[in-house]
């Protein structure tokens, strides 16, 4: 009799993670960043932290997107 090994993926460990508070993201272009993030997704633009030119903090939730711009 042979018996085949089975995987059960409801007893797998994830690794229980909850959330992602903050995610570093490089982009090459600023506007296509707020374009993408924040009109598409609906993220609110961190008008506090990180104003400026060449990096947009987008936040979702109590996660948080820093978008550096490439250099």
């Amino acid at each position: 009799m042979v018996v085949k090994a089975t995987y059960d993926r409801s007893i797998q460990n994830i690794g229980n993670i909850l959330l992602m508070e903050h995610v570093n993201v490089l982009v090459p272009d600023q506007q296509i960043a707020i374009n993408f993030y924040i009109s598409a997704l609906g993220l609110t633009r961190d008008p506090y932290m990180m104003v400026g030119q060449d990096n947009l903090w987008a936040n979702a939730g109590k996660q948080q997107f820093h978008l550096p711009t490439r250099g």
